[in-house]
């Protein structure tokens, strides 16, 4: 049995763009954001990252979620696992740690149609496909729109 990673989840902040930046251009090879782009967004608007504790891992980002927050809904803009840790749940703790936090707001997202672990991810929280949007990615795919309603306060 694998041993699991102690971990550290906690809200980012814009003096940790540089290993967010690393995450989003082995994440997001054609389309990462830059570090003028996520400092901007963590100066204004949540994200929520996974740190390692362990001393292999200590301080190593191995997971994030970038979003926009108002006081009636989330979207999520950006979620992102670092390949030596993905399929081990740590997007998956960052979406129940934005959820937990936000019972009362509906969350929305949207992903390529072919990622089906992340659809997989998403349906298993809660969230219910709403719309599609043909041909919307460079690559031809089309983009998939999930929200997750939030509670009636």
């Amino acid at each position: 049995m694998e041993a699991k990673t102690e971990i550290l989840v906690e809200k980012l902040q814009s003096s940790q763009a540089t290993k967010i930046f690393a995450l989003e251009k082995m994440s997001f090879p054609d389309s990462f954001w830059n570090i003028r782009q996520i400092v901007s967004h963590l100066e204004s608007q949540p994200g929520i990252g996974i740190f390692g504790v362990e001393e292999n891992f200590a301080g190593s980002l191995l997971s994030y979620i970038l979003y926009l927050e108002n006081a009636w809904e989330i979207e999520i803009l950006r979620i992102a696992s670092h390949r030596e840790f993905r399929r081990k749940n740590y997007a998956s703790i960052c979406l129940a740690s934005i959820i937990e936090e936000n019972p009362n707001k509906s969350i929305h997202l949207e992903v390529d149609s072919s990622n089906s672990n992340a659809i997989e991810l998403y349906r298993k929280h809660g969230f219910q496909f709403v719309d599609k949007r043909k041909a919307y990615y460079e690559n031809g795919n089309d983009a998939y729109l999930f929200v997750r309603q939030g509670l009636s306060p």
